[in-house]
């Protein structure tokens, strides 16, 4: 009975040992902004403001038109992988106010082509393609929908594959849109007319 018991220990002790491996080989990258090791753009002024401070990403922008960015390269994006990123918007200013997350970007300074998952003055969840090109730009969906919690921490997610780039706001599907062949390597954050805070950004294969 003794080695019974034994074995099935030893049995969930591998299990649990398996387990944990697969979670920590499955993460290709995680920022919790405790310090700025991944080199996030920062910038201080009145009316645009970028830092990071006690575990936290804080972006504004109060000037009319003028975008602030903060973005980084994460090459493992060329991957299938699942990104997940929490963000509070605090104030979106007017209305042309948005706020979000920016990925597959072009450039790190200037993007010029780049798709956006965030949330505008109407407080509604825009998923789009922004491009400088005319005639580029297009909106996927633009709607509110009861799982944006305004004012408090949202969990903003994509999900991507071959074909196929899926975008989730807490864990409720938004839209699901087809993989362009000629996406960059650049991920990170857009405020326009709003401020945001970012406490935790992680990247799984998936």
């Amino acid at each position: 009975m003794k080695v019974k018991n034994f074995y099935n220990c030893l049995f969930i002790i591998i299990n649990l040992l398996i387990l944990n491996s697969c979670k920590e080989n499955s993460l290709l990258f995680k920022d919790t902004f405790r310090t700025n090791k991944n080199g996030w753009d920062t910038l201080t002024s009145k009316e645009i403001n970028t830092k990071i401070e006690s575990g936290y990403l804080l972006m504004s922008s109060k000037l009319k038109n003028v975008v602030n960015y903060s973005l980084i390269p994460i090459s493992e994006l060329n991957q299938n992988v699942e990104i997940t990123t929490s963000i509070q918007i605090n104030n979106l200013y007017d209305k042309d106010g948005v706020a979000g997350i920016i990925l597959f970007a072009d450039q790190q300074k200037f993007p010029e082509n780049y798709l956006l998952f965030g949330i505008n003055s109407e407080n509604e969840v825009l998923v789009s393609y922004e491009s400088k090109k005319e005639g580029m730009s297009q909106i996927f969906y633009k709607q509110k929908i009861q799982k944006y919690k305004k004012k408090e921490k949202n969990s903003f997610s994509i999900v991507t594959d071959k074909s196929s780039i899926q975008f989730l706001l807490n864990d409720k599907i938004v839209t699901t849109i087809s993989k362009r062949n000629d996406l960059g390597i650049y991920f990170g954050y857009l405020v326009l007319n709003s401020s945001i805070s970012v406490d935790n950004l992680e990247v799984k294969k998936h």
